[in-house]
């Protein structure tokens, strides 16, 4: 077997490396929690300043245009606008930015959420793929992280949130899915989408034909709603990572006195 040895002290069985990881995970904690905020603010960061050169942006072509229609006469400026009007800054600039935006949120939570469920596993023996259960992926991590974890927060409405976020990422990524299957996940995603409208998320409207619109104002809101939920999750985690450590110092410090 593979020795490791750290500190004078040689490790020889799975338990005294497991010992050993635990030492690690309050700073490793610490570390991973900074950067998903980091990461987070930054978002933050490109979404202001995107929205505000495409606003700009509209408004100076918006302010060329009415000069050149003040040129014509009131008949011939209903065909002006109709055949000049800048829709792209809003129909594709602004739309490709609040898209991305959504799915940047969880590829930036994605690798915090799985590094956390990895170390809860090291501590309780028990994986996030022992788990039974169907659900979407922030489903099952919900039920792994106070089942197994014992996660006292988030609370169930931050989770709700989330998982219904998640839906409508979902929902952006794979758009142009039609078989059977995917389209009862799609009646599924719908009703979580119709939950974050009924629960007055602003910025997020739904047509009656299904066509989703997302405002700044939504994207600032799932901003907001997942800089908490990373908060809560560090809080809890944090929790049990210095009891694992406060343990496994104990442990080593009998090891080392033997």
């Amino acid at each position: 077997m593979m020795i490791i040895q750290w500190l004078g002290y040689r490790m020889e069985s799975n338990t005294e490396k497991s010992n050993f990881y635990s030492l690690c995970l309050t700073d490793a904690g610490e570390f991973w929690y900074g950067y998903t905020k980091d990461q987070l603010h930054g978002l933050r960061c490109y979404l202001s300043v995107m929205e505000e050169f495409i606003s700009k942006s509209e408004s100076k072509e918006l302010s060329y245009l009415e000069k050149q229609s003040d040129k014509l006469s009131d008949q011939s400026k209903g065909n002006f606008w109709a055949m000049n009007y800048p829709v792209y800054w809003e129909e594709i600039f602004a739309n490709n930015l609040r898209n991305s935006v959504i799915l940047l949120l969880y590829k930036i939570l994605e690798p915090y959420i799985s590094i956390l469920c990895r170390d809860i596993g090291k501590t309780t023996k028990i994986k996030l793929e022992d788990m039974k259960g169907g659900g979407s992926l922030y489903e099952r991590i919900h039920k792994y992280l106070e089942e197994v974890g014992k996660f006292q927060s988030p609370t169930e409405k931050e989770w709700e949130v989330v998982i219904n976020i998640y839906a409508l990422r979902n929902m952006i990524t794979h758009d142009d899915n039609s078989n059977e299957k995917n389209e009862i996940k799609m009646i599924k995603a719908l009703m979580k989408i119709e939950a974050l409208i009924m629960n007055k998320a602003t910025g997020l409207s739904m047509s009656s034909d299904g066509m989703l619109s997302i405002g700044k104002e939504f994207c600032e809101y799932a901003l907001t709603n997942i800089d908490k939920f990373v908060d809560a999750l560090y809080e809890s985690a944090m929790i049990i990572f210095r009891t694992a450590e406060s343990d496994a110092r104990s442990k080593l410090k009998h090891f080392q006195e033997k």
